[in-house]
């Protein structure tokens, strides 16, 4: 009888082991949302919460967030049963318009889901936004002739939108738009900045909107080009 109960009991013990696993658990589930944000809002921070709801010792071997905007620090490695632990989340949004999904890496000892991921979401919303990009290029600019860029601004909140500051580089930019200059809602302006280059070469510079708007970040306008003297090409000995 004494035998048959050890062997029951041995055999118990195996089966046990057999079972004995970590597993890992992102409390609340596998996403968070932080809906709508805005630039002003950046860096956008939340707590994400891992379990261990296995039996066994869960090791934590990374925490990969899947782009440089992203920081998540871990505050423990390895979780007994029952055990939690925090990724203190942190998202860069200052470069992003509309809707992103980014993502957390975690790779652990877990045998089931050795690799989970996060997902991040948000979508960001600026009220005042260039059109048909914030980046404009012009590849037939000459030196000492005036070239024009041509880009919209729009308001797409739901209040007037003053221009309270404008700031560019070069110094010689001429623009349409004007500081005080208000875009109501839904409004669509034209707009137009000139400048003349005064060398052969690549070409850059900006243009910084400011505006009265709380929940505007200051909107930026790049300008790039390609300068060339068409004179000297045409004279340019043929091989």
């Amino acid at each position: 009888m004494k035998k048959v109960a050890f062997m029951l009991a041995l055999m118990f013990a195996i089966v046990s082991c057999g079972y004995s696993q970590p597993k890992l658990e992102v409390v609340g589930g596998n996403s968070y949302d932080w809906g709508k944000s805005y630039p002003k809002d950046s860096p956008l921070k939340t707590k994400i919460k891992i379990k261990n709801a296995g039996n066994d010792i869960l090791r934590i071997d990374a925490v990969k967030p899947t782009c440089g905007c992203t920081t998540a620090p871990l505050d423990k490695t390895e979780l007994k049963q029952g055990e939690e632990a925090t990724i203190d989340v942190s998202l860069n949004i200052s470069s992003y318009t509309g809707s992103i999904t980014k993502s957390i890496h975690i790779i652990s000892n877990d045998p089931i889901n050795k690799d989970v991921y996060v997902y991040l979401k948000t979508n960001v919303f600026r009220p005042l936004i260039v059109l048909p990009n914030s980046s404009l290029s012009k590849n037939d600019m000459e030196p000492n002739k005036a070239a024009t860029y041509e880009f919209q601004l729009k308001n797409q909140g739901d209040k007037p939108i003053k221009i309270t500051e404008i700031a560019h580089t070069p110094d010689d930019v001429i623009l349409s738009i004007k500081k005080d200059q208000t875009i109501v809602p839904n409004q669509v302006v034209s707009a137009t900045a000139k400048l003349t280059p005064k060398q052969v070469g690549n070409f850059s510079g900006y243009i910084r909107i400011s505006t009265d708007d709380p929940n505007s970040d200051n909107v930026y306008i790049n300008l790039f080009g390609t300068v060339k003297d068409k004179n000297a090409e045409q004279k340019a000995p043929t091989k």
